[in-house]
């Protein structure tokens, strides 16, 4: 992995906003933490605590981001970590398995900790059902249950010293290319007239959304923009990418690609959208592109 987007990775996870609403104000880091994390002040300690944890990630992104927040807590916020991956076990089962358990400030938290991308479903008839993750088996209302209602009580009952629960939640959430004005990216348009689920922070990071069948019409009325193709656990902070940059793809090359991967699979794939700036090429858009059959009963 590349160190320095693993770093960027880490500022994401710290900065970028929350997808629920729960803890849109309960920032995990104070100004000063935030202003050092920027800076650049941990990135050595990082890269040495990355390169110890790389063969536990498995490229799994859930993992990566939980390897990241682990960072946070023990080496930013200076966290005494209690229990990291703890499964709770009663009478010889396993009940449920808690994330992190940390003193800070005087007081224990267990924190919960997910990043997800889901794909919003305008055909779904109802609201719980809209926000669908790329391999249809996640909706964003069925984690936010299984967290607030399974994951974070498990510490009132065996953990009860501690003293602060949080969920820290983030990620992406793509809306259909249909909704946004042609070529223009979804960061600059305000969604605000769709039915989304209470618990979602209406601030969150979007992108967009198409199927096979519309990738080259969709590509091509994004004609300045070049693409990356985003590999797992890097799914997280925006790219950058020098003018000779190899893994560049122009429009007509990711639209061909997207066909013959098509072809012959179903499994969504994540996209990165750059426009050129001096010196290079900066992130504008975030694209997931999924099979024409989804969302998969």
């Amino acid at each position: 992995m590349n160190v320095q987007q693993g770093y960027l990775d880490l500022i994401w996870a710290a900065e970028s906003r929350s997808l629920i609403k729960h803890d849109s104000t309960t920032p995990l880091l104070s100004a000063v933490e935030q202003e050092r994390l920027i800076r650049g002040d941990y990135a050595e300690d990082f890269h040495r605590f990355l390169a110890s944890r790389s063969a536990t990630m498995n490229h799994k992104v859930g993992l990566y981001f939980e390897v990241l927040v682990e960072f946070l807590i023990t080496n930013v916020i200076k966290g005494r970590m209690i229990h990291c991956g703890q499964q709770v076990i009663e009478n010889g089962r396993t009940v449920g398995e808690v994330d992190f358990i940390f003193e800070h400030d005087s007081q224990i938290w267990h924190l919960e900790a997910a990043v997800k991308f889901y794909l919003f479903d305008s055909e779904a008839c109802l609201i719980r059902d809209r926000l669908v993750g790329p391999n249809s088996s996640d909706s964003f209302e069925s984690k936010m249950e299984r967290m607030f209602d399974v994951q974070l009580p498990l510490s009132q009952t065996y953990f009860p010293e501690v003293t602060k629960r949080l969920a820290f939640v983030k990620g992406v959430i793509f809306y259909p290319h249909h909704l946004f004005p042609s070529g223009m990216s979804s960061r600059s348009v305000v969604i605000d007239h769709l039915d989304l689920p209470d618990r979602l922070n209406g601030w969150h990071q979007k992108g967009v959304w198409c199927r096979a069948s519309d990738c080259h019409s969709f590509l091509q009325q994004r004609k300045t923009d070049q693409y990356v193709l985003r590999r797992k656990p890097s799914w997280l902070s925006d790219l950058c990418r020098p003018l000779d940059s190899t893994d560049l793809f122009s429009g007509p090359q990711m639209t061909t690609y997207l066909e013959q991967h098509f072809r012959d699979s179903k499994r969504p794939l994540m996209l990165s959208a750059l426009s050129k700036v001096e010196g290079g090429f900066q992130e504008v858009d975030r694209v997931f592109v999924v099979d024409d059959t989804w969302p998969w009963s």
